[in-house]
């Protein structure tokens, strides 16, 4: 009986219009190359709960721009959802808006060419 509370998102060609609508966005991967959706998730200043994979940690670090739990443990899950306030640190958007900056284009493309050019 969640199915007015919980959306299960798929693919969509309009992610922009989808994240909007969120209250929080859940990352539940065991493993994801990048994780391209926590940078879009970031830039609409979304509460993250994201599984504690190297990705995730990489993108959202570890000083409250996110709550992590482990992968696999829904029951660890299912808590950081439902304390979700008490969780969440006071300052995430302004945390969130740093770790963004570390992924800007210039910064990505200074990146990339140094990874393929060195």
């Amino acid at each position: 009986e969640l199915g007015e509370y919980v959306h299960l998102m798929g693919r969509t060609m309009h992610p922009a219009e989808e994240l909007s609508r969120f209250n929080i966005f859940v990352l539940t991967s065991k493993f994801e190359g990048f994780g391209l959706v926590l940078l879009e998730a970031m830039a609409f200043n979304k509460p993250i709960i994201t599984s504690r994979i190297p990705a995730a940690v990489e993108i959202l670090g570890e000083d409250g721009a996110a709550i992590f739990f482990e992968p696999g443990n829904e029951k660890e899950l299912a808590a950081r959802i439902e304390n979700l306030d008490s969780l969440l640190d006071e300052n995430f958007i302004q945390k969130q808006k740093e770790r963004l900056l570390l992924f800007d284009d210039s910064k990505m493309e200074e990146m990339v060419n140094n990874a393929y050019c060195t």
